[in-house]
């Protein structure tokens, strides 16, 4: 599905309106940011594999990538390249508070001989990093990733082509409660949005139980 497809279904179901466009495009982008980003969990289709980022001899931290949106323990997260290591040498690295492992690693010295990360903490924009690594170490990033808005009718992303009804159901609430002051008719939008959530939300989980089950047939 791309804009055009959104906006047409929504003028449709708002009684066939017309002149809408505009308005209909930036409530799809409002619910974007406002409700489906900061649902509970990511659905499994944002999850990006990112092994390009790499630490800054002697500094603390690697910034995140411009689309970073958040990261799930469960699916994946932070991992350094062990080049010594076989058959995988990606090592991951522990999820921990900042303040924790800046006391715990305090005395240790930035001309360590120790690059390899071993607990990381996201604020901000940034990786923290502990130790600070003295060399240049690859990382990989399992995380999932903030969608481009829907810009026009040409325009789409994940969300519309994985999660359509859950988007068009959350901007059909705010259409019909501001354009046509139907309540009934945002009662059937709020139907239509929990559905989605919910078919999002139960794909999301079968896709990590059936990777589970694997991971456990492999052992």
């Amino acid at each position: 599905m791309i804009g055009q497809d959104a906006v047409a279904l929504l003028a449709g179901r708002l009684g066939q309106r017309t002149g809408l466009t505009a308005i209909i495009l930036t409530e799809l982008n409002a619910a974007q940011e406002l409700k489906l980003e900061k649902a509970p969990f990511f659905p499994w289709f944002l999850f990006q594999d990112v092994q390009t980022l790499q630490t800054v001899p002697n500094q603390e931290y690697v910034e995140l990538p411009a689309d970073f949106l958040g990261f799930d323990e469960e699916v994946g997260g932070l991992y350094y390249n062990d080049a010594v290591s076989s058959p995988d040498p990606w090592i991951p690295v522990v999820k921990d508070f900042y303040a924790n492992f800046k006391e715990r690693f305090r005395e240790t010295s930035v001309d360590s001989d120790e690059s390899a990360p071993q607990c990381f903490d996201i604020i901000g924009s940034r990786l923290y990093l502990r130790p600070i690594p003295v060399a240049a170490v690859p990382l990989r990033l399992l995380y999932a990733q903030k969608q481009a808005i829907i810009l026009n009718d040409a325009t789409t992303n994940l969300w519309l082509t994985h999660a359509h009804d859950w988007l068009l159901g959350e901007a059909g609430m705010m259409l019909a409660a501001f354009q046509t002051q139907n309540p009934e008719l945002g009662t059937l939008f709020a139907t239509m949005a929990t559905a989605g959530k919910n078919r999002c939300s139960t794909e999301t989980t079968a896709r990590r139980e059936a990777g589970r089950m694997a991971a456990m047939g492999e052992d």
